[in-house]
């Protein structure tokens, strides 16, 4: 590929390679956000670790031709905590304070609907009183600025039942639109006695996360970042949905440049078939043949891969806002980037392009020189037979595939997407001579008739 006549498949090998590696490192970019991204941690900020129910359900799945399996899967409800707990949690060495969290609609006798908590809650973002005090009687609520009220004023609060007048005792001024009430009138109002949403945790130092999992067996605890999975549930009900798409769509890529290189180089192959033979008579080894063109294809690789990595960084930005903003991604769910997306574009390309360039050489370096040199440049008339079993066995997977994702629906139907295109994409590639001829026989005298040079050359290649 480093001759003259070389440099449109150069060009072609390149662009091939460069668009897979742009969309594998954007998938990249997915896939990372999903196993390392969390949700923004907002009314927990103040929180050293927050002890939730379970957060997946394990249940027995079976697809169609395989056995049954077990998977986990994210719950997308919260899974209350009994306050109990709280006892064992404030005796682990550290803990200076345990928060039992709870949250119910509020809704306002102007319409608006507020999230209600108890006052205790409060320190946890931390909002702040900016006037009056804290409630300290039933009757009494700590409402947010923005509800346009003032302190000491009298307002009438749903939650769950009729409307009731509570007494403005304060206001505080940060933080998102709530009703603070105390413990008591929030552990009633919430309508779940002795079970709270979360338990948050306040400890003197970092806190110890196995000594808080060893005093809540069965609960989850979480602490850093993972904390704002456990004030968004969204998020992590929809990471593993997000890992298979990202998976599936960097296998597409993947097989796509191994298909479209690898047909690339064949064709480069085959019109160089003399020359190859030429090196064999002067003594070349197949293994320098094979060499040679790993080499010239290296060449074109390395930069596509360079360069492609780079620019997927930036698609698999676009990508996350795009998904984010049509309702693919809840709101909260953070972008990841790091250099490790583009690095691995940059290794699946460079690995994609040598396998290819190597699969296609393997049958020139195999042949005698004198044979090399006697045969055409065109593809045989017949097709081996491993070429055609592999091709009937790759259509028949990708018609399984079809028609899993046409009978079945979530998870399932999206795993089998991923397989049914590069099932599909495959046996296209490995039966393409005899679909091309097929198609010809069919649609050859209408593609003549309705545009007769472009329809000769067509029939003429098929």
């Amino acid at each position: 590929m480093n001759r003259p006549e070389g440099k449109g498949a150069f060009a072609g090998v390149f662009a091939a390679l460069l668009f897979a590696a742009v969309l594998v490192g954007a998938c990249g970019v997915l896939l990372e956000s999903a196993l390392l991204a969390h949700a923004p941690v907002d009314r927990y900020a103040a929180a050293d670790a927050i002890v939730t129910g379970p957060t997946s359900v394990t249940q027995q799945m079976k697809r169609v031709g395989s056995d049954p399996e077990k998977q986990s899967r994210p719950v997308a409800e919260r899974a209350r905590v009994p306050v109990t707990v709280a006892g064992a949690l404030r005796a682990v060495p550290g803990v200076r304070a345990v928060v039992a969290d709870v949250s119910f609609p509020v809704l306002t006798s102007a319409g608006r609907a507020v999230t209600g908590h108890g006052w205790d809650s409060a320190a946890l973002r931390p909002y702040k009183l900016s006037e009056g005090r804290a409630p300290q009687g039933p009757d009494e609520v700590v409402l947010s600025r923005s509800a346009g009220v003032r302190a000491g004023s009298t307002v009438r609060l749903q939650a769950g039942g009729t409307p009731r007048p509570f007494r403005v005792s304060g206001l505080v001024s940060s933080g998102p639109a709530a009703a603070f009430f105390t413990t008591a009138t929030a552990t009633a109002l919430n309508g779940h006695p002795g079970q709270a949403d979360a338990l948050a945790v306040l400890t003197r130092g970092k806190p110890d996360a196995g000594a808080l999992r060893k005093a809540a067996p069965g609960l989850t605890v979480a602490t850093g970042p993972a904390r704002g999975d456990a004030e968004d549930r969204a998020v992590a009900s929809a990471r593993p949905d997000i890992v298979e798409i990202a998976a599936s769509f960097g296998g597409v890529a993947v097989m796509t440049a191994l298909v479209v290189v690898g047909g690339l180089i064949a064709l480069s192959v085959r019109e160089r078939g003399r020359e190859f033979a030429l090196l064999r008579a002067v003594g070349a080894t197949p293994w320098q043949v094979r060499g040679r063109l790993v080499r010239e294809t290296a060449r074109a690789a390395v930069p596509a891969g360079l360069v492609g990595g780079v620019l997927s960084l930036g698609a698999g930005a676009a990508m996350h806002a795009a998904m984010v903003r049509k309702g693919v991604l809840p709101d909260g769910f953070g972008l990841s980037l790091t250099p490790l997306p583009a690095l691995a574009a940059l290794a699946v390309t460079v690995l994609a392009a040598t396998a290819s360039a190597l699969l296609a050489s393997l049958r020139i370096s195999r042949i005698r020189p004198v044979q090399a040199l006697g045969e055409s440049s065109a593809e045989p008339a017949r097709l081996p037979r491993w070429r055609v079993i592999a091709g009937i066995v790759l259509l028949v997977a990708g018609a399984n595939a079809l028609g899993v994702a046409a009978v079945t629906t979530g998870p399932t139907a999206s795993a089998s997407l991923g397989g049914l295109v590069m099932a599909l994409i495959v046996a296209v590639a490995l039966l393409g001579p005899l679909l091309a001829r097929a198609g010809e026989r069919v649609l050859g005298r209408a593609a003549a008739a309705l545009s007769p040079v472009a329809g000769r050359l067509a029939r003429h290649a098929a």
